[in-house]
């Protein structure tokens, strides 16, 4: 009877925990994988913003790949601009997903920075936004500011792609 109840506890809890690590935010620009990801549970919270879905022409010589690192451990998202931290963020056990999108690496006036906030405790997330009274809410909440990962639109412009934000708790 003991170990029948030893094995219930245990299940409870694996079951706790797989639940607790499937929560974080996604980003695309891809309607199919947006809607994939709302059939597996994600929360659409609108468009961040517009980015590029192709590297740039001559027109927009200042943009750069945004490479997608993904954790099945923590269901974690990671999205960075720097090649070495997407290989570190494989080294560590996270899947390589290629690149997800090109955004802008230079300010100017038209464009808002996309803030790099990242939650240091399990179950981690990196969390993406334009908006600086987002960001500064969610360090209030425990995540650290990592920078800014680039700069996108936030009206909608030819050639530009909505970028999706969703969200599982």
């Amino acid at each position: 009877m003991k170990s029948n109840a030893s094995l219930i506890f245990l299940t409870v809890l694996l079951a706790a925990i797989a639940t607790v690590a499937q929560a974080g935010h996604f980003y695309t620009t891809n309607r199919a994988k947006r809607d994939n990801a709302i059939a597996q549970g994600y929360q659409a919270q609108g468009i961040v913003g517009y980015v590029f879905n192709k590297p740039s022409p001559s027109k927009r010589p200042s943009t750069g790949p945004i490479y997608h690192a993904y954790s099945s451990y923590s269901q974690d998202q990671s999205y960075t601009n720097s090649l070495d931290e997407h290989k570190h963020a494989i080294s560590l056990g996270y899947q390589d997903m290629g690149i997800s999108w090109y955004m802008y690496t230079k300010s100017k006036a038209c464009r808002a920075p996309l803030y790099i906030l990242f939650k240091p405790t399990f179950p981690y997330d990196h969390y993406y936004t334009a908006k600086r009274a987002e960001a500064d809410a969610a360090i209030a909440k425990g995540y650290l500011e990592r920078g800014i990962l680039g700069y996108l639109y936030t009206d909608s412009k030819k050639q530009a792609s909505p970028l999706y934000q969703l969200y599982k708790a």
